[in-house]
Order: structure tokens, then C-alpha cells, then sequence
């Protein structure tokens, strides 16, 4: 949707604040959650904004600061993409793989096909998902014209990944359930950025 230049954009502190306490429920205090904006249109841009929280057992305060931030990114210049990886990291500086402390969703991104029916197939075997994200974009089947929503699937761990072998068990599942819903591999590593709801999506 367009971004009028004369108004400023607010974000969903309901919708933010559900996906904080559905996926980082269980997350580690004293690891830090990597909030980042982007490049609406290019990706190999630095990211517009890096700013770390560390987790300290208030999810309200996380919430909140997410709020402010997105906020933050709805109103830039340029078009920009509130997407703060579902994960928490060992510290402040840094949100690579190697640098990861928990992962704390097995999360899978549905960009192209039937992603209703992706859905299914992969709820069908792991169950129901704990949050369910259109992200706000959609794909057209160029054969018969059928619009689907681009979705975003995440399933809270019981328990966070905390060791590299962990880390690579779940990494290795999100692959296995991105391949079979034929999702974007690009969001397997559990470091990805990923779109948050209850930020604008300004690629209009």
C-alpha cells in the first residue's frame, strides 16, 4: 500500500505483540533480539537500522520497543522492511549463524504456489501452526490467474536451540519442511530476517 507523505504510519501493537509472546516465550535471558530494517527494493543494501534488546524475562517491554521500531521503519524515506530475525543472539553486536543463542521457531516462508495448500501439508504433519503470518505480498499462478497470499508459517519450539548441534538439527528441519511445501529456502537458516506483522508493507 502507498505511504502518504503527509501522514505518519503506526504499528499493530496487537499483532507485534502476539508473535512476541508466541515465539519468544521461551527465549533465554540475557540474549538479544536483533530488531533490523531493510531495503524495501534492494537487498544488498546495509540494513537501515540495526538496534539490539536484550531479553530479561518482560516480553511487554520487547513488544514495545518492536512497536516503536517498526514505527520507526513505516515512516522512512525510502521504503523499508521491519524484519528482525525469529531468533536470539549471544550478543548485542552481531546476527549471523555463529553468533545465534536460541532458535526458537521452526519457521517456514510460502512465496510462490498454492501456499494455502502448503499450509495444510505441513500442518497436517506437524500441526497446528502457533502463528500464521501473511506477510502482504501475493502470487499469481501465471496458468490459471488464482491469487494466493504470501505466508510466513511458524511452529514455537517447547523448548529454544541453544548448542551448534541443536542449532544444526533445527536448521536442518526447517529445510526439510521448507523443501517439501516448496518454500524459500532462503529463510532456512534461523538467522533470516523475516517480515514481522503489524509493520507496513510499503512495496507499492
Amino acid at each position: 500500500m502507498a505511504t502518504p507523505s503527509s501522514r505518519r504510519l503506526e504499528a499493530d501493537a496487537a499483532q507485534i505483540g502476539r508473535l512476541v509472546d508466541g515465539l519468544f516465550r521461551y527465549a533465554e535471558e540475557g540474549t538479544f533480539i536483533s530488531f533490523r530494517a531493510f531495503d524495501q527494493h534492494e537487498r544488498g543494501r546495509p540494513p537501515v537500522f540495526i538496534e539490539p534488546e536484550e531479553v530479561n524475562g518482560n516480553l511487554g517491554r520487547i513488544a514495545a520497543r518492536a512497536v516503536a521500531l517498526a514505527t520507526k521503519a513505516a515512516n522512512t524515506k525510502a521504503p523499508a522492511v521491519f524484519a528482525p530475525p525469529i531468533a536470539t543472539f549471544k550478543t548485542a553486536i552481531s546476527a549471523s549463524m555463529a553468533d545465534l543463542a536460541n532458535g526458537v521457531a521452526l519457521s517456514v516462508e510460502l512465496d510462490a504456489g498454492d501456499t494455502t495448500l502448503a499450509r495444510r501439508r505441513l500442518e497436517h504433519l506437524l500441526g497446528p501452526a502457533t502463528l500464521v503470518v501473511a506477510s502482504g505480498g501475493e502470487w499469481s499462478d501465471p496458468d490459471t490467474g488464482e491469487v494466493h497470499p504470501k505466508l510466513h508459517l511458524h511452529w514455537r519450539l517447547n523448548e529454544p536451540t541453544r548448542t551448534a548441534d541443536e542449532h544444526a538439527l533445527l536448521t536442518e528441519a526447517r529445510w526439510l519442511a521448507t523443501t517439501l511445501a516448496n518454500g524459500d529456502r532462503t529463510g532456512v537458516p534461523p538467522c533470516h530476517p523475516l517480515r514481522w506483522p503489524g509493520s507496513w508493507h510499503r512495496n507499492g
